[in-house]
């Protein structure tokens, strides 16, 4: 089945980035790399 993989990397770009800017207090750039296997 086709994962959307836009809304993957959207999601988790934006909860990673919220976690570390809680933790740091700064907004870093957070990339996803996702490979299908």
């Amino acid at each position: 089945y086709p994962a959307n993989w836009d809304y993957i990397k959207k999601t988790l770009r934006e909860e990673i980035g919220n976690f570390l800017y809680d933790k740091t207090q700064r907004r870093p750039m957070v990339i996803p790399v996702i490979i299908e296997m």
